[in-house]
């Protein structure tokens, strides 16, 4: 099996089947469970403990982090994200920026962001000036490809990333 050496388990009464692989997954032909994980497929990050679904194709799985909660925005300019917006945020259109909240008053607030978009420049993650520091010890995070996507969460004196597809710098 591609990316690790485990089998594939059913879910009972499901007709999708469920993979375990630790760490992350790699989207793409020559990614994690290529050739042999359906659309739909789920797969378990045992290290982290993220679930994620093929979105795609068995020949090219596209690993997409599922979430409970929090409505879905898509963004197809450069925003200041709301609280109202916390949730998955897609974004719609290349070379964006995207602002978080102060984190003051906000603990708890989650955003998981995706570029969904043809891809050349990307998505950049910016903290507010006044705040530059705080987004994991950085001002801003920028996304290295499409399907990355990236997941924070607010404590109150900081934004937290907690998890993350793709690369970020």
């Amino acid at each position: 099996m591609a990316g690790s050496n485990e089998s594939a388990n059913y879910v009972a009464g499901s007709l999708r089947r469920t993979w375990r692989n630790a760490g992350d997954p790699v989207n793409g032909a020559s990614g994690t469970y290529a050739g042999v994980a359906s659309p739909g497929d789920l797969l378990i990050d045992s290290s982290g403990m993220h679930v994620f679904i093929n979105s795609n194709t068995m020949a090219s799985p596209t690993w997409s982090m599922l979430r409970a909660s929090g409505p879905v925005t898509s963004k197809g300019a450069s925003a200041y994200l709301t609280a109202g917006e916390a949730g998955v945020v897609l974004t719609t259109a290349d070379n964006l920026y995207l602002y978080l909240p102060t984190y003051v008053g906000n603990s708890g607030l989650n955003y998981v962001i995706k570029q969904t978009a043809a891809f050349t420049k990307g998505t950049v993650i910016y903290t507010l000036a006044a705040e530059a520091t705080n987004l994991d010890g950085a001002a801003k995070k920028t996304c290295g490809a499409r399907y990355d996507t990236l997941e924070v969460v607010c404590d109150g004196s900081a934004w937290n990333i907690i998890g993350k597809i793709g690369t970020w710098s």
